[in-house]
């Protein structure tokens, strides 16, 4: 696993407040991936009863009048130490709100992101990943390199 400078760049066409949530995906927690986006928040706000194991996530709030770029996690934080003893290899990425939302189930809603931070994946790539969120939608760059 490789820790990552996570930023996430608002469009100025994201009219709402929303939650963001990262969250360390082990291999045991698939069936995660298959939730709905909605069960990880209640009345917008988060809900951390879902994560009492060695994986917590982390969380950041967006104002509905904030936009550009915000470093959401750094890559020295000690969550990463965490993951990595813990085994994660995978990372979601959660937003409470687009005006997309809700949206399909599973990895088909908008408002979830799931990609490999496995090293292997990232050689070429560095170590900062960008995540956009705009009004409809939430994309990340660079992609990994799934190739072998």
């Amino acid at each position: 696993m490789q820790a990552f400078n996570i930023d996430t760049n608002v469009s100025q066409s994201v009219d709402r407040s929303f939650d963001m949530m990262l969250v360390g995906l082990r291999p045991q927690d698939a069936d995660m991936v298959a939730r709905s986006v909605d069960d990880f928040f209640y009345d917008g706000d988060f809900r951390s009863d879902l994560f009492d194991g060695p994986t917590p996530p982390v969380t950041y709030g967006f104002d509905a009048d904030e936009s550009g770029s915000v470093r959401v996690i750094d890559a020295n934080d000690e969550t990463w130490s965490k993951w990595r003893d813990a085994g994660v290899m995978e990372l979601m990425v959660l937003v409470s709100r687009l005006s997309a939302s809700p949206g399909g189930d599973g990895p088909d809603d908008p408002r979830r992101r799931v990609f490999s931070i496995d090293r292997c994946h990232w050689q070429k790539q560095g170590n900062l990943i960008t995540i956009d969120v705009q009004r409809t939608r939430m994309s990340y760059s660079p992609q990994p390199d799934l190739s072998d």
